[in-house]
């Protein structure tokens, strides 16, 4: 009896300790986190993704804590820099009911990307793990490293807008003056010129951009034709450039704004394809003679004159009988019109009728009997 309480006693404190400790997080069964938005993005949009933990292992999802953070280890995540992204308070957490066991989550984040980076997502998951003996589930060490889904932002400058050119007929320099991009990550701006009469664009200054917003491009003349392009950086080292700017005409009188004429730009880096063209002369301007009449279409009715009342002429004598013509209805027009007419049509069909008549008596032979 003594060997089988022993053997009993073994087996029990075998089970208990089995039962009261706790299986650590199981490293080799992490949660997965991945984008389902593009990692190179070139155009604005919401950045979206998925978390799933091992549904087999029965892992449950419990918590996950986002942030946004630059590639760059470098760089500070700085609030008050122009360039940092922040997530909305809303999404930063989401926190989900261990009673509902969830084992499959998505993230959907709207967020507007100042500058073009690369950047980090930082996912740090809590989930629960159980063990196969555990009475209780265990949450995840903490000192797991949280998941960073890598992607980056590409986004072309906008137009720049504002162009204007000021000509100098002394010294035959245009000066070019523009409004700055609202990106806050602007390299710079080229500056292109094509000729009078020509639509192939010349990059003037050079390689290197233009940090400012004036040029001035001295001996040159007047009818040049300038448009500027904006730049920003394009991750990882590249650059991207903005649509060609609408175009201005130098010359001695303050040109107007014109759609860009057509043909390439002989200096490369630019990614848009040029649709820009010369433009039209201008409209010849209008004059006008002593008549008040346009000499050139499109005639403007409002340049007609009309009579005064003075100069209109006298109504004829029989203005009272035109009158009271005036006043009979259209069918009795009609009628007295063709009453005539058909009178005159017997009258001519009746005389056409008694020269047969009289033709057929004179060639017959009746003999015409004296009385």
């Amino acid at each position: 009896m003594t060997m089988a309480r022993r053997l009993a006693a073994a087996a029990g404190a075998g089970v208990l300790a089995l039962l009261t400790v706790a299986s650590p997080a199981r490293a080799d069964h992490p949660p997965e986190v991945a984008l389902t938005s593009p990692a190179a993005r070139d155009a604005p949009g919401p950045v979206t993704g998925t978390i799933s933990v091992d549904e087999d292992e029965g892992q449950t999802l419990s918590e996950v804590t986002f942030a946004v953070v630059l590639e760059d280890p470098d760089a500070p995540n700085d609030p008050d820099d122009p360039c940092f992204v922040d997530l909305p308070t809303d999404k930063k957490v989401q926190t989900f009911d261990p009673a509902v066991k969830v084992t499959e989550a998505s993230f959907d984040f709207d967020l507007d990307f100042p500058c073009n980076r690369a950047y980090k997502l930082l996912a740090d998951v809590s989930y629960e793990n159980p063990g196969v003996f555990d009475l209780a589930p265990a949450p995840r060490e903490p000192a797991q490293e949280p998941a960073a889904l890598s992607f980056s932002v590409a986004i072309r400058p906008v137009q720049v807008k504002g162009l204007e050119a000021v000509y100098d007929s002394a010294t035959r320099e245009v000066a070019l003056t523009w409004a700055p991009n609202p990106e806050p990550d602007i390299v710079g701006y080229h500056v292109e010129r094509s000729p009078a009469g020509q639509s192939r664009f010349t990059r003037i200054s050079g390689d290197a951009v233009v940090t400012d917003t004036a040029f001035r491009d001295p001996d040159v003349g007047e009818g040049q034709i300038y448009r500027i392009i904006a730049v920003r950086p394009e991750p990882p080292e590249g650059r991207i450039e903005s649509e060609p700017s609408r175009f201005v005409r130098s010359g001695p009188e303050a040109p107007d704004l014109l759609a860009a004429p057509s043909g390439p730009s002989n200096a490369g880096g630019n990614r848009s394809g040029d649709r820009s063209g010369p433009a039209r002369p201008p409209s010849r301007t209008r004059t006008t003679a002593d008549t008040g009449f346009d000499q050139a279409l499109p005639f403007d009715p409002s340049r007609t004159t009309i009579p005064s009342e003075d100069l209109r002429p006298e109504p004829p004598g029989d203005a009272a009988v035109l009158a009271e013509f005036d006043d009979v209805s259209d069918d009795e027009q009609r009628r007295a019109t063709l009453v005539p007419v058909a009178g005159g049509l017997a009258l001519i069909v009746g005389a056409l009728h008694l020269f047969l008549l009289s033709k057929r008596a004179g060639e017959s032979d009746i003999p015409i009997v004296p009385r």
